[in-house]
């Protein structure tokens, strides 16, 4: 994978999730780039499951690594698309400037 590229995953189970997405995560880790989990959920639970993955909590604790709410952060709100795609933009300018 390369850094423009994305990816979708069907899968049946959230453990079959995470264990494809953290496969993803650390791909993005060793190559040097910053990475984000995002899912639904609580973001306490989300970092819980992924602290397994090897570098992790380092990397969380360096802002390599950042894991966000997609509960907390749409909640059942309408989307404002040109605020979402300025959060995007902010997020990708600090790793950029990082």
């Amino acid at each position: 994978m390369g850094p423009h590229d994305h990816v979708c995953w069907a899968y049946s189970e959230t453990a079959e999730f995470t264990t494809r997405a953290g496969e993803f995560l650390a791909d993005g880790l060793a190559a040097g780039f910053r990475v984000c989990s995002l899912r639904p959920g609580n973001v306490g639970d989300i970092a819980d499951d992924l602290r397994g993955l090897a570098g992790w909590s380092q990397a969380l604790r360096e802002g390599a690594a950042e894991v966000g709410s997609l509960s907390e952060l749409y909640g059942d709100d309408v989307v404002d698309p040109a605020r979402r795609v300025r959060a995007h933009a902010d997020a990708t300018e600090r790793a950029v400037a990082d």
